[in-house]
């Protein structure tokens, strides 16, 4: 979106059409076109790189921390500015509010999951499926999932999986992580990753 070219710091022409698909394509298809030529004329001939750095500076800025040789340091959101917080619940909303009438078994995740699980049970193979924590802390304050219809739906998938004889872990269940450990609603910080890793080790090295 032209507000992402605008994050980028390329400082690309925003054009009025941009914001439609087709507008996107027609803007853009001259890049694509010519993306040979670019790659060998254009940053020394390692344009990708180049919009790689341009990319991680501009991400590291809106984290609020600088970059350690492109590494991403994720703040943990209670330390986040006012409008930190408000563009990370703003951006990733979507992503938890769950629509009016749902049926998690008539979903198209859920079915694709059922063959998967199918699948490893017809195959006896092996297959470890875990939920990765949430920030319940933040969920709950902005009311955009409830925990009663998390672990509704995480049951329904548990009896899934374990009637196919598929190992499923739910680092939610109980809740164990807290907002200073998280940058936004899922992605933890350095530390709280350090943390979350060794318990997915300790858990799954039987089964490795």
């Amino acid at each position: 979106t032209a507000k992402d070219l605008e994050l980028s710091g390329l400082e690309l022409p925003k054009h009025q059409g941009f914001e439609s698909t087709l507008g996107g394509v027609l803007q853009l298809w001259p890049i694509y076109r010519y993306r040979s030529e670019f790659q060998t004329a254009l940053f020394n001939g390692h344009p990708k790189k180049y919009l790689k750095a341009k990319f991680m500076d501009a991400l590291c800025k809106l984290r609020g921390k600088k970059c350690k040789g492109g590494e991403k340091l994720y703040l943990p959101f209670p330390q986040l500015s006012q409008d930190g917080q408000r563009y990370i619940i703003e951006s990733q909303k979507d992503d938890y509010e769950r629509a009016p009438v749902y049926n998690i078994t008539a979903s198209p995740p859920y079915q694709y999951i059922a063959k998967l699980a199918d699948y490893v049970n017809a195959t006896h193979a092996t297959l470890l499926v875990y939920m990765p924590p949430l920030n319940w802390e933040l969920l709950n304050e902005t009311k955009l999932l409830s925990y009663e219809e998390y672990a509704y739906d995480m049951a329904i998938l548990r009896a899934l999986f374990e009637a196919r004889g598929v190992t499923f872990i739910d680092y939610n269940q109980p809740i164990q992580y807290h907002s200073w450990q998280f940058h936004d609603f899922s992605h933890l910080t350095n530390e709280g990753t350090k943390e979350f890793v060794q318990e997915l080790y300790n858990d799954t090295q039987g089964l490795i």
